[in-house]
């Protein structure tokens, strides 16, 4: 039998949910500046790069 949710609970859920895609969003542009730098794939890959 599936439970009733509650407005209080999908509330305190959908907020969650923001918080946390507020979060992803703040990363995205240091990942691209990261991604898109050469130093960043000698540093994370360095066999691949020497090679």
């Amino acid at each position: 039998m599936p439970s009733e949710k509650t407005p209080e609970d999908i509330r305190r859920h959908m907020d969650a949910l923001r918080s946390t895609l507020d979060n992803d969003v703040q990363e995205v542009p240091w990942s691209v500046r990261a991604k898109s730098n050469w130093r960043y794939y000698v540093k994370s890959y360095p066999c691949l790069t020497l090679g």
